[in-house]
């Protein structure tokens, strides 16, 4: 412990996952003076890389489109996470945010059944019609 001289003095209060906090404290003679400071924890960064355009759900709110370009803060706890696209198979995660931590998370979404049928439909329907103008072409 060192020694200081009485009055007020400014302080550093540190503390791993939390934002450092300067605090003024007075000293008194010959007395030791506990002082309560409270620390804010450092939000957790969630990075998000997959499918172009998808959106991400956290907690039930939009937050941000794939790819992000800044991670996402996040308080410490647990999340729910949603990464959605019409015609794309939804990627759902739950996970434990630790205070300072970097997530990342790779949502790359497969194409729906309905969407890979649609595509299929539409080929057999242009080779189809190509076929008709080639039939067509030989009739005349």
């Amino acid at each position: 412990m060192t020694a200081v001289t009485p009055g007020d003095h400014q302080a550093r209060v540190r503390a791993t996952g939390y934002d450092d906090e300067e605090v003024t404290v007075r000293a008194l003679p010959n007395d030791l003076v506990a002082r309560h400071v409270g620390l804010q924890p450092k939000p957790a960064k969630l990075g998000v890389t997959g499918t172009s355009g998808a959106r991400v759900s956290i907690d039930g709110r939009v937050r941000a489109l794939v790819p992000s370009t800044a991670p996402i803060a996040l308080d410490p706890g647990s999340h729910f996470v949603a990464v959605t696209l019409g015609g794309h198979e939804p990627l759902i995660r739950r996970f434990e945010a630790g205070r300072d931590q970097a997530i990342e998370l790779r949502a790359d979404l497969p194409l729906t059944r309905q969407r890979l049928i649609a595509w299929s439909g539409l080929a057999l329907g242009a080779a189809g019609l190509v076929t008709t103008g080639g039939l067509t072409g030989i009739a005349f």
